[in-house]
């Protein structure tokens, strides 16, 4: 829009010449969404124990392992030193040597 918007009588031309409307590139493509890992501190095997051997691995995560080797363990409990995660009640340990946890 152009617009000659002088409010009183003299000349207040406005010259227009030589208009040239480009179109812009199309916006990109929205991000990606988060990766989200399931999961993540280990709450979804609550249990009432200080600690549970998780023979499948934790709900969401595979381990590698070919006997049980991690353990869901809740906050403060004595066998692994009354540690905390500092989120959540639980976290996970790794007790073998060439042990992980993964999402796929």
């Amino acid at each position: 829009r152009f617009e000659n918007d002088c409010a009183d009588d003299s000349d207040r031309s406005v010259f227009v010449d030589d208009v040239l409307v480009e179109v812009g590139s199309p916006p990109p493509p929205p991000p990606p969404p988060p990766f989200c890992l399931r999961n993540p501190s280990f709450e979804l095997d609550p249990h009432n124990q200080q600690y549970v051997y998780m023979a499948d691995g934790p709900t969401g995560w595979e381990e590698n392992a070919d006997r049980v080797s991690t353990v869901v363990a809740r906050n403060g409990n004595s066998p692994w030193g009354g540690l905390s995660s500092g989120v959540g009640e639980y976290y996970a340990v790794m007790q073998l040597q060439d042990t992980f946890l993964q999402q796929t």
